[in-house]
């Protein structure tokens, strides 16, 4: 089975750090709306946060794209926050051309990551995770998952929740387009909730371990 902690060293690293536990993890589309995953990680007095607004072509790639984002995508520490908008390379979505149009350099950017040349795991994780890969979307064959299968998940304060149906529209006044529009997508509707663990998660192999149990 993949190792996902050492095929994705850098991100394993970034997220599960022990130095403090200011994580908070959103994975997969939440309901209908326009967002595929949120990240938030507190650190040296800066809030670091992700936001990935397109769907990549499988969880390896997201993954990977995320894994290539830590390393590229650094906060000048100038400010108390930094974001990133990752895309996936060669998007066609014409999204990205609003979000590259209102990028801020330092503060609130918007990249292009993964590509064919990191598929060198490609449909690893479905072998391995083939529920959680169904709640992102991916089914064996490269045929999408049905919508009874399709879900998201979150990870905060030492809670894994796992999802499937609505999520809470919360209105917001932040800057868009921007890395703040990956926020408050993710809360699900009381009926919504799927499954949840009380566990403090150390690494991302037991993040998607213990949401494979959870579906």
């Amino acid at each position: 089975a993949a190792n996902l902690n050492e095929i994705y060293f850098d991100l394993n690293r970034f997220l599960f750090d022990k130095d403090d536990d200011n994580l908070e993890l959103y994975l997969f589309q939440p309901g209908k709306k326009k967002v595929q995953g949120f990240i938030r990680k507190e650190y040296d007095a800066c809030a670091h946060m992700i936001h990935l607004p397109e769907k990549f072509g499988d969880v390896d790639e997201m993954l990977a794209a995320l894994e290539q984002s830590i390393k590229a995508d650094t906060p000048s520490m100038r400010f108390e926050w930094f974001g990133a908008t990752v895309f996936p390379r060669n998007c066609t979505s014409n999204r990205l051309s609003k979000y590259m149009n209102s990028s801020s350099d330092g503060l609130d950017i918007t990249v292009e990551r993964g590509g064919p040349n990191d598929q060198k795991n490609k449909g690893a994780f479905l072998k391995t995770f083939p529920k959680t890969a169904a709640a992102a979307g991916f089914n064996k064959n490269g045929k999408p998952s049905k919508a009874n299968e399709r879900g998201w998940i979150v990870y905060r304060n030492g809670t894994l929740t796992v999802c499937r149906g609505n999520s809470k529209t919360i209105k917001s006044n932040a800057p868009s387009p921007g890395v703040f529009d990956g926020a408050n997508k993710h809360e699900p509707e009381n009926n919504a909730v799927v499954g949840k663990m009380n566990i403090e998660v150390n690494s991302l192999q037991e993040l998607f371990c213990a949401a494979e149990a959870l579906w």
